[in-house]
């Protein structure tokens, strides 16, 4: 192993899977900025002879000539994604635009028992999906695989944003009609189905109004909540904080101290659960104390929440930069379009027990001087259901004066194929590495896959990786007994693929 690797890789094996890893992680890759990670990985491939070819949007193919008896088998496509969530703890300085991410390793208590987890401090680790392109570079390097089948090596740009690359992909790029993405989150599994998502937002113009003069001006802060994947970690039923300041405002026992709402201000990204949220009221002097005595830890339901989450805080500041109050009509069709948007999830699967079929998180609010904006992401497995849900949500909130946006058509839906040759060797493959056949799961995330699959007659794919929990979060950590086993796993595939005809 590199002498200069970060200390919390050190003794890490494959080493030439860290050593690729700790590579990635001093690169920024934020979505829309993976310049200096596609440089990367066209200097690697070149170093190594690989010719390569970069698409219009942005995404590298590396072509990797097979090895050994693999040489004349069909070819395979490792798919994997430059770009990950770029979220920091509150406080935090981490410069994403240009500071490696550092790294820890450490223990985690999970379910009751402790992990030993590599993970970062105070940000988000980047193994979505600096796993897969550590694996794609280190993989067919490996002195474990002396035949492999030809490889295309694909990086997507922009995944973490609405799966920007795998959309806008040169399809006349690839020849490989067997892909393997490496973005799953579950240790032993092979994902072969994926939820469609889409984006909708909702807006209103604002109208202020002075206030009366003994009014006070108040911030209500949300904090400390785990966050994590709204597609991933939904299942978990992980509290959303924005859905819980609006709760608050919408309760009874506020509704007689006559709050006035100025501002709405939450979440960190367009696909994660809201671990932070803020609003900014006026209310008279009179209710203030009552307001704030309110908004406690030990009333409902924030004292429930913090027994199963005892990072949570609240906050409740006066402030003299909060902006005058939204008109209160306007105010009440606000508060009330948003309550018409569903949080959560929604309906389960009766196909694949345990799955969530459908489901909506309130993922982000911002206001300005002159707007007030929310964004949800419905998804769903069920054809046409994140259709119909955005005509209910945009008739609703369009009703009470929000304009709304939203895409037609939703993306990433990829329907499972158990029949598959590629899942049956997979999962031989992993009964070798595992000492056990694989779980064959569905996810209730947007795959990559749906976005080869479809448009590419015969095209098979599937979605695997090691444990990472946490994902969009700055508590995002991979268990490090996971990774072996998953890169074991890979190399059987590789060998496996080899000797198909």
């Amino acid at each position: 192993m590199k002498t200069d690797i970060h200390p919390a890789l050190l003794n890490l094996e494959p080493a030439i899977f860290w050593e690729q890893f700790d590579a990635i992680r001093r690169i920024p890759r934020r979505p829309y900025e993976e310049d200096q990670v596609r440089r990367y990985v066209l200097q690697y491939a070149a170093a190594q002879t690989w010719s390569s070819a970069v698409d219009a949007a942005g995404n590298v193919v590396c072509y990797v000539p097979g090895r050994g008896k693999g040489a004349s088998s069909p070819t395979v496509i490792l798919q994997a994604h430059m770009d990950m969530v770029c979220v920091k703890e509150s406080g935090s300085t981490h410069d994403f635009g240009k500071d490696a991410i550092d790294l820890e390793h450490c223990q985690r208590s999970f379910d009751g028992h402790n992990e030993e987890v590599l993970k970062a401090r105070g940000t988000t680790l980047g193994f979505d999906n600096g796993v897969g392109v550590a694996m794609l570079l280190a993989l067919p390097l490996s002195p474990e695989l002396s035949s492999h089948p030809p490889l295309e090596l694909v990086f997507t740009v922009s995944e973490e944003v609405g799966l920007i690359g795998a959309r806008n992909f040169d399809l006349s790029l690839l020849k490989g009609r067997r892909l393997i993405n490496t973005d799953s989150f579950e240790a032993e599994e092979i994902g072969i189905s994926g939820a469609a998502s889409c984006e909708f937002s909702a807006t209103w113009q604002l109208n202020r109004e002075s206030p009366a003069p003994n009014w006070r001006a108040l911030r209500l802060i949300i904090a400390g909540l785990p966050g994590g994947h709204s597609g991933s970690d939904i299942h978990e039923l992980r509290p959303n904080a924005l859905h819980l300041l609006l709760n608050f405002l919408n309760s009874p026992s506020i509704q007689p101290l006559d709050l006035r709402l100025a501002a709405l201000q939450g979440g960190v990204r367009r696909n994660a659960i809201p671990p932070s949220a803020t609003v900014d009221v006026w209310c008279s002097a009179q209710a203030l104390p009552k307001l704030c005595a309110l908004f406690s830890t030990t009333q409902a339901p924030f004292h429930e929440i913090l027994s199963r989450f005892p990072s949570l805080s609240l906050g409740c500041e006066e402030r003299a930069d909060i902006e005058q109050p939204i008109n209160v009509v306007l105010a009440q069709s606000i508060l009330k379009g948003i309550s018409c948007i569903p949080d959560g999830i929604l309906a389960m699967s009766a196909e694949m027990p345990g799955l969530v079929e459908s489901s909506n998180t309130l993922s982000l609010a911002t206001t300005e001087t002159g707007r007030l904006s929310v964004t949800c992401m419905p998804r769903s497995s069920k054809r046409g259901y994140i259709e119909q849900l955005q005509k209910q949500m945009h008739s609703e909130t369009s009703k009470l004066g929000a304009t709304c946006e939203y895409e037609e058509n939703s993306h990433g839906l990829w329907p499972a194929d158990p029949t598959m040759p590629l899942l049956q060797q997979a999962l031989r493959a992993g009964e070798r590495a595992y000492g056990k056949p694989p779980k064959v799961t569905a996810t209730h995330a947007s795959v990559e896959c749906a976005l080869f699959v479809t448009p590419l007659p015969g095209m098979q794919a599937i979605s695997v990786g090691p444990e990472i929990r946490n994902a969009h979060s700055p508590e995002e950590c991979v268990w490090l007994r996971t990774v072996a086993p998953f890169w074991r796993f890979m190399i059987e595939l590789m060998r496996s693929l080899g000797e198909t005809a």
